[in-house]
């Protein structure tokens, strides 16, 4: 039973990695593209040339438990707002909030002694580390100045990231937030760079902002324990920020491939790889992924590491597809070479 979660787990990992690298995160790229920014003229124009996005959303989760009559239920109803400037002399800002209500719901707050009776699907429409809140979820995704030259962008503040193991999985009412720095480049449709530090992070069904260390293990202890707000303090898990790096190279129309480099300070480095080839209704596509612990790995204490000393991770994935009349059928694997596990939060996205 243990190997096959283990390796239905890894199977859903390479087919959402392989998801999340072609949509291309939605609507989060479309906002750092640099060819629909309207320009403006004068100071007016930057507001009035401006674009507003939204949406509405209704959410509802229901678990059933059918040998104990154990039932738990929830109704969100709530949407996303923003508005970004046009460019003005290459200056652009953003804002932007997401809110969610709880319309109706059992009780968030139950506890039980087997951890799959609780209601944690549930409590991840709202607050997670406040089950029993039955305020308003309001936050402010979105807070940055970005200015673009030619062929290249640095934005500064509260923003949406969007990668394979970083970004919004936007499934729930909230989505992951990130404070920080970004840099992006490309040239023509061939070669693009991208780099992110990131200090700061508002994790999916989440309220509050927390600094990178703070985030980790933060849904362990929200959906585990019935203690309401606990989180990891900084005094037990040491990290300063995130780097992201990025490249990606399109020789051709129908062949691309893709290098992250995730590296949290004092704790791990992940490098991530993919390929992929299309040609007429068959897909191939390829990905490797190599992780390994980074200073002390979070802590000198052996006993509070988030990364274990000598920790090495290796998962080869290949995916192979066919697509035609709008159907898509695909086969996608993983194979753990070292049958090491991966540790990366569940805070920050994959």
């Amino acid at each position: 039973m243990i190997r096959f979660s283990l390796l239905m787990g890894f199977l859903l990992l390479s087919a959402k990695l392989f998801a999340a690298s072609e949509d291309e995160g939605q609507e989060y790229v479309k906002h750092d593209s640099l060819t629909h920014i309207r320009e403006a003229k004068n100071l007016r124009e930057w507001f009035t040339n401006g674009e507003t996005h939204g949406l509405l959303r209704l959410n509802t989760i229901q678990t059933r438990h059918f040998e104990n009559s154990i039932h738990h239920a929830a109704l969100a109803a709530g949407g996303r707002l923003m508005f970004h400037t046009a460019s003005w002399k290459g200056f652009q800002l953003g804002i932007g909030g997401v809110f969610s209500s709880n319309i109706v719901s059992t009780d968030l707050t139950e506890s039980y002694a087997e951890s799959y009776l609780k209601p944690k699907w549930e409590r991840q429409l709202f607050d997670i580390t406040d089950p029993a809140s039955k305020s308003q979820l309001n936050e402010l995704e979105e807070l940055f100045v970005k200015y673009s030259y030619k062929t290249a962008f640095i934005k500064i503040g509260k923003m949406p990231i969007n990668t394979p193991l970083v970004n919004p999985q936007d499934s729930r009412m909230k989505p992951s937030a990130f404070s920080g720095i970004k840099f992006n480049w490309y040239h023509e449709k061939d070669w693009a760079l991208d780099a992110s530090y990131l200090i700061k992070t508002a994790p999916r069904s989440t309220k509050e902002w927390y600094s990178i260390a703070e985030s980790i293990n933060l849904y362990k202890r929200a959906l585990a324990n019935d203690s309401i707000g606990q989180h990891i303090p900084e005094s037990e898990i040491h990290s300063s920020g995130l780097l992201i790096l990025a490249a990606h190279y399109l020789p051709f129309e129908n062949l691309q491939f893709r290098l992250w480099q995730y590296y949290t300070t004092n704790i791990s480095y992940v490098s991530f790889f993919q390929s992929e080839f299309d040609h007429k209704t068959f897909r191939f596509g390829l990905q490797y992924l190599y992780q390994k612990q980074a200073g002390t790995g979070g802590n000198a204490d052996k006993d509070k590491k988030y990364i274990p000393d000598g920790h090495q991770v290796h998962l080869l994935s290949a995916k192979i597809g066919y697509n035609k009349n709008n159907w898509e059928i695909s086969y996608n694997t993983t194979f753990n070479l070292n049958n090491s596990r991966f540790i990366f939060p569940r805070e920050w996205g994959n």
